[in-house]
């Protein structure tokens, strides 16, 4: 019982953690972020939280194209954001 319990908590923490790192999404996105707080941001994510800068999402209702911080950052205009997340993509 033990097992399958510490097998469903790690389940919930990755799941977590994935969603976190899903949200970094939310903050490219926002205008309201300037592009300085969202590169901050950003290194937080990928340094501190270990979040890939990878990520991405496909969603049927905003359009079937992949999604993922890179092209988000240069969609919305943060050149900053995009060279950051860029070099972290690059290593």
């Amino acid at each position: 019982m033990s097992v399958l319990i510490s097998f469903i908590i790690n389940i919930a923490i990755i799941n977590l953690h994935y969603l976190g790192c899903v949200n970094s999404l939310n903050i490219v996105a926002n205008k309201d972020i300037s592009d300085e707080k969202t590169a901050m941001y950003m290194k937080t994510y990928i340094e501190d939280f270990k979040c890939s800068p990878d990520i991405g999402v496909k969603s049927t209702k905003l359009t079937s194209a992949w999604i993922d911080l890179l092209y988000l950052s240069y969609v919305v205009d943060k050149p900053k954001t995009f060279d950051y997340i860029l070099s972290k993509n690059l290593l």
